[in-house]
């Protein structure tokens, strides 16, 4: 693990950054029970880059972080798994090569921020796991080439979903949910291909 910060500050500023590099099956990152996880109120949110390599299962766990306390994600990975579950802020998918994006069994990984997946080499297989998108105020976008999301989906938070790009979830062979509980998800004039079951409660908004 290799740490930068912005000089002067003591906290991970959003300048800085943390290099978590591992070639081989390893727990990378583990918050399970963090406390007093806080950002810098001058740089804002922290960054967490994730550089791994190698063909074994990666796995991180954001737990004990929360919407405001988040930090954000970019995995350049080249090949392998990584099991990811918690709470993030912005999360990129970086088109580093063929690897996996999944979430542990029963778990949830939730989006406060933006998602952006780049290319079209990451795979997202979580059936699984949950991936929830749950800002409660404002707008997050999710970015994307149209990639698969092989597993159930969540719009939950005030906040708005915007897409920017086609977005598919689940497959003919593979059917899945979109759930959504609270906010609006605005498709903005790009597809969105849903295989399976969509529920939408409450006076959300779907345009």
């Amino acid at each position: 693990v290799s740490q930068s910060r912005y000089g002067g500050y003591g906290d991970i500023g959003y300048i800085g950054k943390i290099y978590l590099n591992a070639g081989a099956s390893v727990t990378a990152w583990d918050t399970t029970t963090a406390t007093n996880w806080t950002t810098d109120s001058v740089y804002g949110y922290h960054r967490v880059q994730v550089y791994v390599t190698g063909t074994g299962t990666k796995t991180l766990t954001f737990g004990g972080i929360v919407e405001g306390s988040t930090v954000d994600v970019i995995m350049n990975t080249t090949a392998g798994t990584n099991n990811i579950s918690g709470g993030v802020n912005n999360l990129t998918l970086n088109n580093g090569g063929a690897y996996t994006l999944a979430i542990p069994a029963s778990g949830t990984l939730t989006v406060y921020g933006d998602m952006t997946i780049v290319g079209n080499s990451p795979v997202l297989s979580f059936a699984s796991g949950t991936i929830t998108f749950g800002k409660t105020s404002g707008e997050q976008t999710l970015t994307s080439l149209g990639e698969v999301f092989n597993g159930p989906v969540v719009k939950n938070g005030a906040g708005m979903l915007t897409l920017n790009g086609n977005w598919q979830i689940g497959t003919a062979a593979a059917a899945t949910t979109l759930t959504h509980t609270q906010g609006t998800i605005n498709i903005y004039g790009n597809i969105a291909t849903i295989y399976g079951t969509v529920t939408s409660s409450n006076s959300n908004t779907r345009k």
